[in-house]
Order: C-alpha cells, then sequence, then structure tokens
C-alpha cells in the first residue's frame, strides 16, 4: 500500500471514529428525552404506544395495566400535551386486532390533518371487577338487567376507582410525560360502563376534568328499583345540584344498542321495555338533566347514532367527531334539546383511520407484556449530562487526532 492511501484511510478511519462518538453522545440524550417504554420511529410522524403496570391502592384488585399513547413527534419535541384518560384500556388502541377500538389510528389522523394539535391519551386497563369500579352506586338487580345471578350485586367501588386515577395515576403520569396537567387540558372518557362512570368523575372532580366523553353510557345501571326511571341515582346525583357550569359533557347513543337481546322489564301499562330504548331514553334524560340544572348549553352535545349498535366499531366512528368538539369552541343552538350530529357511516377522518372493520367484543383483560421501567427526572438529568460531554469530548479528540496526523504527516 502506497503512503497516498494510507494516509487517506487513516483520514477516513479517524472521521469514522469522531462520528460514532458523536452519535453515541446524540443517543444518550434523546434516550434521556424519550419516555421508558416507547420507541423512537425512524420515520416523522409515528405515534407511539408504551405499556407500564401501576399499583392501585384504592381497589380491591391492585394490580392494573397502563396503555399510554403519545402523539406523532413527541419523541423529538419539547412540547407539552393535553391527556385525556379512558377506561378499558385494552380494547383502546391497535394492540388486539378486531377487539380494538382503534382511538390512536383515529388521533393520529386528526394530528396529521391539523385537527388537533396532538392528545396524550391514558389508556387504564379494566379488571374483574369492572362493574363495581364503573360505578359509585350499587345495582341489586343485575339478574333483571344483563341476566347474571339472582341476589349478587353489582357496583359501588367507583369513588376508590376515581380517586386511583386522580390521585394516583394522574400524578404518575404528569411525572413520566411531557402534559399539560391542569384542568382545562385534562379529559375522561369511555364507552358503556366506561361512560356512565366518565360522567360522574365530570361531576364530582370538576376541578380536574374539563371534558367528559360518553360513548353510549350505561345509565340503566345506576337505577335503583325494578321500575324504569323511577330512582335512578345518576339522575338523582345531577338534580341535587352536582352540575358543573365549567365542565364539557360529550354524550353519544346509538338507536340499536343491544337490540339482540330481550329485556324482562315492562311499563305502568304492562308493555314491554326494549334495550335499544332504554339506552337511548336513559342518554337523554341525562343530557336533558345536565342541561336543567346548570351546564350551559356550549358545553353539552348529545349524539344519536340512527342504527349505531353497542360494538367497538360505532365507538371508532364517532371518536373523531367527539374530539374535535371536546378540543373546540363550537357553540351548540340553546333551543335545541337533541343533537343529531353524526350520521350512521363514519366520517371522513373515521373512515381513514378504520381500514377493516371492528368485531364486537366484551371489555376484558387481556395478556401481561414485558413491562418497562421508569427513568426518573434526576435519571435524565444525569443522561443528558453524559450525552453532552460525550459530543464535547468527540470534538476534542477530534481535533487532536486531525492536528496530531498533520504533524507527523506534513504535506509534500
Amino acid at each position: 500500500m502506497n503512503k497516498s492511501v494510507l494516509q487517506q484511510t487513516l483520514k477516513t478511519g479517524i472521521k469514522i471514529l469522531a462520528t460514532l462518538v458523536l452519535l453515541a453522545g446524540l443517543s444518550t440524550i434523546l434516550k434521556a428525552h424519550t419516555p421508558s417504554g416507547a420507541t423512537v420511529s425512524a420515520q416523522p410522524g409515528s405515534s407511539q404506544l408504551v405499556r407500564f403496570s401501576i399499583i392501585a391502592p384504592q381497589l380491591q384488585i391492585t394490580q392494573r395495566e397502563i396503555y399510554v399513547y403519545l402523539p406523532p413527534v413527541y419523541a423529538v419535541t419539547t412540547k407539552s400535551y393535553p391527556v385525556i384518560y379512558i377506561h378499558d384500556g385494552s380494547m383502546l388502541f391497535s394492540t388486539n386486532g378486531d377487539h380494538d377500538v382503534r382511538y390512536d389510528e383515529i388521533l393520529n389522523v386528526l394530528y396529521q390533518s391539523g385537527d388537533t394539535e396532538g392528545i396524550i391519551a391514558v389508556g387504564i386497563a379494566s379488571s374483574e371487577n369492572r362493574w363495581d369500579e364503573y360505578s359509585p352506586w350499587v345495582n341489586d338487580n343485575m339478574d333483571l338487567w344483563v341476566g347474571s345471578t339472582p341476589g349478587v350485586p353489582k357496583g359501588g367501588e367507583g369513588d376508590a376507582y376515581l380517586d386511583f386515577i386522580v390521585n394516583t395515576l394522574k400524578p404518575e403520569i404528569d411525572s413520566r410525560y411531557r402534559t399539560l396537567p391542569d384542568q382545562e387540558h385534562t379529559a375522561i372518557g369511555g364507552f358503556s360502563m366506561g361512560g356512565l362512570i366518565s360522567i360522574y368523575a365530570g361531576l364530582e372532580y370538576p376541578n380536574v376534568f374539563s371534558k367528559v366523553l360518553a360513548h353510549s353510557p350505561a345509565v340503566w345501571f345506576a337505577e335503583a328499583n325494578k321500575a324504569w326511571r323511577s330512582n335512578n341515582y345518576l339522575l338523582k346525583h345531577i338534580e341535587q345540584g352536582n352540575a358543573p357550569q365549567e365542565v364539557k359533557f360529550y354524550l353519544d347513543i346509538g338507536t340499536n344498542e343491544w337490540a339482540d337481546k330481550a329485556l324482562p322489564l315492562t311499563d305502568a301499562q304492562g308493555q314491554p321495555y326494549t334495550y335499544p330504548f332504554i339506552w337511548l331514553d336513559g342518554t337523554e334524560a341525562v343530557y336533558d338533566a345536565l342541561k336543567t340544572y346548570g351546564v350551559p348549553s356550549s358545553n353539552l352535545l348529545l349524539v344519536v347514532d340512527e342504527g349505531g349498535e353497542h360494538v367497538p366499531a360505532a365507538w371508532n366512528a364517532r371518536f373523531a367527531d367527539a374530539v374535535m368538539w371536546l378540543w373546540s369552541k363550537q357553540e351548540i343552538d340553546e333551543t335545541t334539546s337533541v343533537v343529531t350530529a353524526i350520521p350512521p357511516t363514519p366520517t371522513a377522518a373515521a373512515a381513514a383511520a378504520s381500514p377493516s372493520p371492528i368485531a364486537a367484543h366484551t371489555p376484558g383483560t387481556e395478556p401481561e407484556e414485558q413491562l418497562s421501567e421508569k427513568v426518573s427526572t434526576a435519571e435524565k438529568g444525569v443522561l443528558y449530562a453524559i450525552g453532552a460531554l460525550v459530543i464535547l469530548s468527540s470534538g476534542l479528540i477530534f481535533q487532536k487526532l486531525a492536528r496530531d496526523y498533520a504533524r507527523k504527516n506534513p504535506k509534500q
């Protein structure tokens, strides 16, 4: 090998070495900037989904899986984002095939289209005590409503569940991720029983949540007696002066919810009730009560989905419009008691985010995954410092190598 080729090879080697050291420093800083468990995509515009486990000391079943959707470019910016807490977390995102509502795909479309500036969505997995955790009230007539074993009441752990969200989970989320933690930027939502507990959360914690999203809320669960609307705990709770003026309530309901199920319940004239009527009538009653007892019309929206069923596909199709309304300043005509705002077919945004059909699924638990450890604030500071030192050192090393090489190999 002649001298000129050797010199050129050495030059190239020095450059490669310096580049590798520089990349190591950048990688260290990026690790400090990225939440534990997240994967930074090489493609701009990709969202992330993180899963971790947390202890809920307020609940009978204390272990809880948490799914966190982080909006596109979260990992490569320093921006903070609003947060929505959503129940039935294992069903929310594109992790379980047709059993998912696929909210992550909708949120991606809304971000990419400019309809939102990005939202962090926190999914809270349900447990075997789902009926109990999603209602502060006890239902003693579950054999009537869902055909369960007579004499086995459900419900009553809802206050403890919300205490877990507000005082255990939310502080953890706010410490792990770049959130906007104030009331204005914090929402809560869910479907079916998750819709019921979300409405209750808006009533009980108006200082924490400014937005409520309730798909197909199970208002019937709050019925104390076997006579429909004779003593509904939720409606009475609203009537007792618990309707906050500063919280936005989005409610929606299909006209064909549980249409395939028989309901052994009759009205005062002996005429049979149907589940579609019960679901619709209950949701409309909540809307009317909220409006009557103090929630401004500008903070209320009821969407009636003609033909809508009690399935993930229906909630997926309505989610985009719900999010856009909750995060907008849109006003509703005060003379309108019921707003039919969404047609049976999905909106353009929803259709774009749902390329294939979603099957019906009963909310439940999913298989456990490997959990990731949290990177604390102090650890992040150390990683930032190490990264900066590596980058500075790489520059100094490259300079010294270049000077030594030039001194030993003067130009001929």
